[in-house]
């Protein structure tokens, strides 16, 4: 299983320490550090902790995609505008990509009132 080296990378793309993790998820530092090592597997509960505190989804730490996000990002049309955002959507970090849906979702919110 390869959790640990995505809970360590999206730790890193967040700035965030271990001992940081560790306090926000309520475990010992050395534990992440075996998650993040492949030492240790975390239990559900705190692969769900560990979720909640970087701010993603399970899913997000086992870099596994629901069938429609792999039907929405499988392969862009290149040279649409789809295309181009959903390829520059891919090489933004995990904490970029949150800023850009949020701005999205506020544009949707402001259609929606006119």
């Amino acid at each position: 299983m390869e959790i640990g080296i995505h809970i360590k990378r999206i730790r890193k793309e967040l700035g965030m320490t271990q001992a940081e993790l560790a306090e926000k998820t309520d475990l010992k530092q050395y534990l992440i550090t075996k998650y993040e090592n492949g030492i240790r597997t975390p239990l559900a509960e705190k692969i769900e902790r560990i979720a909640q505190a970087l701010g993603v989804t399970v899913n997000d730490l086992y870099g596994t995609e629901t069938k429609e996000q792999k039907v929405l990002f499988s392969q862009p049309s290149k040279g649409t505008r789809e295309g181009k955002m959903i390829s520059t959507y891919r090489e933004l970090n995990v904490t970029q990509q949150r800023a850009l849906l949020q701005q999205a979702e506020g544009l949707l919110l402001t259609n929606q009132g006119k």
